[in-house]
């Protein structure tokens, strides 16, 4: 019921996001090493940040998604609507 009526979903890669997109509810998938290219499809509701590699490992860790990164897409999303 939650998602289902979400204005807007924060999460990150996981069941969650895919209920959103089953309810056509805008979200924010948040992405570390998971291949994103293989788990989530971009479209107008459905948005997804991922970090840049670490320098000395190349690993994509979800915390250095920014909360700034985050913010501006969250409320690019909320005022389309």
């Amino acid at each position: 019921h939650t998602v289902a009526h979400a204005r807007l979903l924060l999460c990150i890669d996981g069941s969650s996001s895919h209920l959103a997109s089953a309810f056509e509810r805008p979200s924010i998938t948040l992405f570390g090493n998971t291949p994103h290219s293989v788990w989530h499809l971009s479209n107008a509701i459905s948005s997804l940040l991922v970090p840049p590699p670490h320098e000395a490992s190349n690993e994509h860790s979800i915390d250095r998604i920014t909360v700034d990164s985050v913010s501006q897409l969250a409320l690019q999303k909320l005022s389309v609507r």
